[in-house]
């Protein structure tokens, strides 16, 4: 079943979104359902780092502590990354776009001098994901690049 947020979505609805979201990477969120989403989420996070980093201040939950830290962190990441893909197919990119973003910064990670640019534009997507609106850079050009990287405007997902 595909996440498709249309109009005003309610904080409700876009947490339940964000959540039930982890591995759906089909459909589109809006800018609000993609913020509301991304701070209730990490509302909840930071309670659950705070508990078990009292499990890992006793000695002898400190293994049980650093792997449900591990567990809890790659679930937000995944729900991070499912919502992430879902808001940039809203505002017109398709997922081959986005994803060739994320490692054209992951490799420039590795690049001295270029790798703080790299870092602050990782940074920035998220506020870009929020700000852009929906279908912003959905396109009907011929360009076959544009085509190969963008949404058409008349294709509704």
């Amino acid at each position: 079943m595909h996440i498709l947020e249309k109009g005003k979505v309610a904080i409700k609805e876009a947490t339940i979104d964000f959540f039930k979201g982890i591995f759906n990477y089909l459909g589109v969120t809006t800018r609000r359902g993609f913020g509301w989403g991304l701070s209730i989420g990490f509302l909840w996070l930071i309670p659950l780092i705070l508990i078990l980093d009292v499990f890992i201040e006793a000695s002898k939950y400190v293994t049980f502590a650093a792997i449900g830290m591990d567990v809890i962190m790659l679930a937000y990441f995944m729900m991070y990354l499912a919502a992430y893909f879902r808001r940039m197919r809203d505002i017109g990119f398709k997922a081959r776009a986005t994803l060739a973003i994320m490692v054209v910064q992951i490799i420039l990670l590795f690049v001295p001098i270029i790798d703080i640019l790299a870092l602050l534009s990782m940074f920035a997507m998220p506020w870009i994901a929020i700000f852009v609106p929906s279908g912003q850079f959905k396109t009907n050009s011929s360009n076959k690049f544009l085509q190969f990287m963008m949404v058409k405007k008349e294709v509704i997902q």
